[in-house]
C-alpha cells in the first residue's frame, strides 16, 4: 500500500489478486478460490521475486556473465515451480491459483529471452520432462479465457516495447531499479 495525498493506493498486483480473491470469495463461497491455501501468497510472492525479477536481469544486465548467471537461475525457478505443477492441472491445484497468474507472464514471455539472447536456450537448463510439461502448461493456461482476453495481439509490438529493457535504456522504475543493481519486485 501507497499513501498519495489522502489516499491508499494499492499498486502490487499480488495484494490485488488476495483482495479481489477475499472479496470473490465472500460473496459467492462456490466460487473457485485463487488462494487455496495462505502459503500460495508466500509461493507467489517468492516466484515473482525468482521469475519476474530474474527476467529482467537476463535482458538487462550488461554483461554476457550477469546476464547467464541470470538466465542459469530463471530456468532453475522455472523447473522448481513446474515441480509443483500437477500434472494436466495448476500449481498445486486442478485449478489456477494466485501463484499461476503471478508466474504465467513472465513464462509466457520467454519468447522475448529467445529473441534478445539466443544464446540462452531453457532446453539446455531443464530436463525434457519439464520442457515437455512447460509446453503443456503454456497451452493449458493459454486456453483459459480469462488469460486469452490479456494477451497481446502481436508478438513483434511485444518484442518492440522490450527492446529498450534490452539494450539497457529504459527509464521506468524497474529500468532504472535493475540498473543500479536492485530487483524488479522491489518497485
Amino acid at each position: 500500500l501507497k499513501k498519495v495525498e489522502d489516499f491508499i493506493v494499492l499498486s502490487e498486483s499480488i495484494d490485488c489478486i488476495e483482495i479481489l480473491d477475499a472479496i470473490a470469495m465472500k460473496d459467492d463461497k462456490n466460487k473457485q478460490n485463487l488462494i487455496p491455501d495462505p502459503s500460495f501468497t508466500t509461493d507467489a510472492h517468492r516466484m515473482n521475486q525468482n521469475i519476474c525479477s530474474t527476467f529482467y536481469k537476463v535482458l538487462m544486465k550488461p554483461t554476457r556473465d550477469e546476464q547467464q548467471e541470470g538466465f542459469d537461475f530463471f530456468a532453475s525457478s522455472i523447473a522448481e515451480f513446474l515441480e509443483n505443477v500437477q500434472d494436466d492441472g495448476f500449481y498445486k491445484s486442478s485449478c489456477p491459483t494466485i501463484v499461476d497468474f503471478t508466474v504465467i507472464p513472465w513464462i509466457l514471455r520467454i519468447p522475448l529471452l529467445r529473441h534478445y539472447r539466443p544464446m540462452f536456450k531453457l532446453e539446455e537448463h531443464m530436463s525434457k520432462t519439464n520442457v515437455d510439461k512447460l509446453t503443456s502448461y503454456v497451452k493449458r493456461i493459454n486456453g483459459l479465457s480469462a488469460v486469452k482476453k490479456t494477451l497481446w495481439k502481436d508478438e513483434d509490438s511485444l518484442i518492440g516495447v522490450y527492446k529498450r529493457y534490452a539494450d539497457g535504456s529504459a527509464t521506468s522504475q524497474v529500468g532504472q531499479a535493475v540498473r543500479s543493481g536492485n530487483n524488479a519486485h522491489d518497485v
